[in-house]
């Protein structure tokens, strides 16, 4: 991706990967985390591909360059943004004004109904 600096700016500035110095779990030693019973010392780094699109965590054992373990960061990724054109429907001012006009007459008449069938049900217990 550093190889493409447009397409690496709209990536939030994506670098070329520098290893970080890191320890990791030794996850041979156990998969959880109570069972880990050694660590390496690993370099970290940040990967970037676009084809196929992947970001992930590398890390490569310090001390024989052997890849270690890769936690990916995009987990489920099949398409991005929208494919085609997207309807966008705006309201214009007036069209927001006359539907909620409309939606207050609706709710005054609704409250007229309850009045009125409140009126009559008392009507009928006298």
């Amino acid at each position: 991706m550093w190889e493409f600096p447009d397409a690496a700016k709209e990536m939030d500035d994506y670098q070329k990967p520098i290893g970080e110095l890191v320890i990791l779990p030794d996850f041979n030693s156990g998969r959880d985390v109570a069972d880990v019973k050694s660590y390496k010392l690993a370099y970290k780094f940040d990967m970037f591909a676009t084809n196929p699109i992947s970001r992930g965590n590398l890390y490569i054992d310090a001390t024989n360059g052997q890849a270690l373990f890769y936690d990916a960061i995009i987990k489920h990724a099949t398409s991005f943004g929208y494919v085609g054109k997207t309807p966008v429907i705006v309201e214009t001012e007036a069209d927001y004004c006359s539907r909620i006009e409309s939606e207050e007459a609706k709710k005054d008449t609704q409250n007229e109904l309850f009045i009125l069938t409140a009126i009559l049900l008392e009507r009928e217990t006298l």
